[in-house]
């Protein structure tokens, strides 16, 4: 029987309980000795039950799975890079000891390197910590991989037969999606190119060597252990859209209009959500329940699309929980037990495309030119603001949130100081041409790719 930790955190005058809740809708109290009251209000708080149970309250179903993420985010502080990861997947650990901190001492918005990488547009990009290792993927069909500190290309993860459209890095893991319908699951530290210290190796030489060759194999084969590819998720139909993984569980969203829930461990697809389905099948409860609310609307403008951007434009997963962005501008928070639609957010006006959540709030770009943050207990609004130009990328801690929306410099809005400003070439010369498309950020340390092939590195 599979099991799933429930932790539900109450206010400063209650207890703080844990409860394994399995997946038939049955509950056991893990029981504090020094709390009786535990055991009373343990069945109370539980709320995540079996998906088939229709009297389940949506909005207690909702506060149950994302205060764990303040769980998370408060023992993350607490502890010091403590992980109980699986063999396969979890084996990243840094090589370094010491984080980076250099970059702490250039100005706000100060230049540390640009990088020629590509020859076409950069699609999506990764990178492990500051100085560390950067992984970048772009429309002239290649996936690279480079040292930051260097500045040099170290090798390629070949296997893709079209372009890498998402991308997402952790350590040295990275999980590539793309327009051939297939994810990858690849271990950059176990890529060796002969060429790693070798200054003159460049984008010509990459381009006429096939000696650095990664992953060429479908999946990883035996005959090949040294590969960095490690498995290949194969089931849509369509082009890979979006992705996220967290722990062991990966997510990706297709242009063939389907949420595949996959475990990283073994490559099988655990479920598909068909979204037009689940939109359907939620609509048509409100109906029964008298509700006409404009989310009733949303299935015609969701089956049309905007041709220009995808079906589903982000995802982001945490244990049970998923938040997805799509074409109609509604992002949908889900039970990845029961595959329902918990809750739908509504206010952008165009395609979301690109979103994240933390243990509070949850922020979404959208081709509408806004950027939005919302309180997951409510479902409401906090703050909203607008750019000049369609959001295409985003990423936020506590203290900025960091955007790109195709134009010569990245948005940064301080959370602190509500203060709005910019960085990149374009600020340093207005004439510049080059647009930023894609951009990520650690502890100080941007890197944003443009339409290009340039990679601009920046202090922020």
């Amino acid at each position: 029987m599979e099991l799933v930790k429930d932790v539900v955190i109450d206010d400063d005058t209650n207890s703080e309980e844990a409860s394994m809740v399995d997946t038939d809708g049955k509950s056991s109290s893990v029981k504090d000795d020094e709390d009786d009251e535990s055991e009373q209000n343990s069945e109370e708080e539980n709320v995540i039950g079996d998906g088939d149970d229709e009297d389940y309250d949506s909005s207690l179903l909702s506060k149950s799975i994302y205060t764990k993420l303040r769980k998370n985010s408060i023992s993350k502080k607490s502890s010091t890079n403590k992980t109980n990861h699986n063999k396969t997947t979890r084996n990243t650990s840094s090589s370094r000891k010491h984080k980076p901190t250099l970059q702490q001492y250039y100005k706000p918005g100060s230049k540390i390197k640009e990088i020629k990488a590509h020859e076409d547009s950069i699609t999506c990009l990764g990178f492990d910590q500051p100085f560390g290792t950067l992984v970048t993927a772009s429309r002239d069909n290649t996936v690279r991989v480079w040292d930051l500190s260097r500045g040099k290309c170290t090798g390629l993860l070949e296997g893709h037969y079209a372009t890498v459209t998402a991308m997402q890095m952790e350590d040295s893991l990275v999980v590539t999606g793309s327009l051939d319908a297939s994810l990858k699951l690849w271990r950059v530290s176990k890529l060796n190119s002969p060429h790693a210290n070798d200054d003159e190796f460049n984008i010509d030489s990459i381009n006429n060597s096939k000696s650095i060759r990664a992953g060429a194999g479908n999946d990883g084969d035996d005959d090949d252990v040294d590969s960095p590819l490690l498995t290949t998720f194969e089931s849509h139909v369509q082009e890979v859209t979006a992705l996220h993984f967290n722990d062991s569980t990966l997510v990706s969203g297709s242009a063939d209009r389907t949420i595949r829930q996959w475990d990283l461990n073994t490559g099988n697809c655990l479920q598909t959500i068909d979204v037009l389905w689940s939109v359907n099948m939620m609509n048509t409860r409100h109906l029964n329940q008298g509700s006409t609310s404009s989310i009733d609307l949303s299935l015609g403008k969701i089956q049309s699309g905007t041709g220009k951007y995808p079906f589903i434009g982000a995802l982001q997963c945490y244990d049970a929980a998923l938040a997805s962005g799509t074409a109609d501008g509604i992002v949908r928070l889900w039970d990845l037990r029961s595959g329902e639609i918990i809750r739908q957010l509504i206010g952008h006006t165009g395609p979301v495309t690109s979103l994240q959540f933390d243990s509070a709030n949850l922020t979404t770009g959208s081709s509408d030119r806004s950027i939005r943050i919302w309180d997951l207990r409510t479902g409401g609004m906090i703050d909203s603001f607008a750019y000049d130009s369609p959001i295409s990328s985003l990423q936020f801690d506590e203290s900025k949130i960091v955007s790109a929306n195709n134009e010569n410099t990245v948005k940064i809005y301080d959370r602190i100081d509500g203060r709005h400003w910019k960085c990149g070439e374009g600020e340093e010369n207005v004439d510049y041409k080059g647009k930023t498309n894609y951009a990520r950020y650690k502890e100080g340390y941007l890197v944003e790719g443009r339409n290009d092939g340039t990679i601009g590195v920046w202090a922020i």
